[in-house]
């Protein structure tokens, strides 16, 4: 059917205000996306377009539910969309609908079986809820769609590690460097799946090795330093931690480690400092120090040492 000209100038407005819009949203303006894209909709609430943009929008901006009113609104215009599915999904999980966000993930890969992003992305929904086996049949599934996928190597070996299949997981993290050798995850993986084999210096040289290529890489400062612990490197694993706290200064895990470190070295103030932020930020530093010792007297009795009342106090159980 001809349009008018009425009609035809409001189209190449719209579809004018839809590139600008979509320009921003590469540009990560998301705020004046959002508003030309809200522009769109009032004149034509018809197009699939600004509906399924500005949820984009909103979801970068972490507008979760906002995301999906939009991504629905686009899928009743055009309910075959893959993406759309995959990326309401996405945002369905970041709010807790677990099983809404599997569903969709679901339809995204009927409607688009070669679609590695929505096998990954069920793939992540299922390791969230304990379902490692299909989590590592999706993972599994993507890579064969798309061989030069990077993350999905990553959750494989983290999937694995998960499941206490170790030479599963170290085998899955050696598969990513050889095509991408500066990807920190893969190391960080590999390095927790040798820290649970117990092989710890390998643990650290890829806790390391995961640093350098991420010099602000907290969890992986946080892992070394529990492996240099483990072979009784004290004050290596005193800077790790430190780095931890320096990093993410709510680390409460890191000042627990750190304390048990500086009750190894007798340093009784530090150690009490410690424990003290660790109780402060809601970590339970005594639990933490009773997964080792059954109380203050045998930790006494292993080092020959009076640990000072008022830091006893803190370390035992009420």
């Amino acid at each position: 059917m001809n349009m008018t000209m009425e009609q035809q100038d409001r189209y190449n407005t719209v579809l004018e205000i839809l590139n600008r819009a979509v320009n921003y949203l590469e540009q990560e303006h998301l705020d004046k996306a959002v508003a030309l894209l809200t522009t769109a909709i009032d004149l034509e609430p018809g197009w699939y377009g600004p509906y399924r943009f500005r949820g984009d929008a909103y979801f970068a901006q972490g507008e979760f539910e906002k995301a999906i009113r939009d991504f629905s609104s686009a899928l009743s215009v055009c309910p075959d969309s893959a993406e759309v599915y995959n990326n309401r999904g996405l945002a369905y999980y970041d709010i807790g609908e677990v099983e809404k966000a599997i569903q969709d993930f679901n339809t995204a890969i009927e409607l688009h079986p070669e679609s590695s992003g929505a096998y990954s992305n069920r793939g992540l929904v299922y390791d969230s809820i304990g379902e490692f086996d299909k989590a590592l049949e999706d993972y599994n599934t993507a890579i064969a769609v798309n061989s030069n996928l990077v993350a999905e190597y990553n959750d494989l070996g983290r999937t694995y590690c998960e499941k206490g299949e170790y030479e599963r997981a170290i085998k899955a993290s050696n598969r990513v460097p050889k095509f991408e050798s500066n990807n920190a995850a893969a190391y960080f993986n590999r390095g927790c799946a040798y820290g649970c084999k117990g092989e710890f210096e390998d643990a650290i040289k890829d806790f390391t090795m995961a640093i350098k290529l991420k010099p602000d890489y907290v969890n992986a400062y946080n892992y070394r330093g529990i492996a240099r612990s483990e072979i009784d490197e004290f004050y290596e694993a005193i800077e790790d931690f430190t780095m931890v706290i320096k990093l993410k200064p709510d680390h409460a895990e890191a000042y627990c480690s750190r304390g048990k470190e500086w009750l190894y070295r007798h340093e009784w103030d530090k150690a009490k400092a410690d424990f003290i932020a660790a109780r402060n930020l809601g970590a339970d530093g005594v639990a933490f120090f009773h997964s080792r010792y059954e109380d203050v007297e045998d930790f006494e009795s292993d080092y020959d040492v009076q640990v000072p009342k008022d830091l006893a106090e803190i370390l035992t159980r009420r």
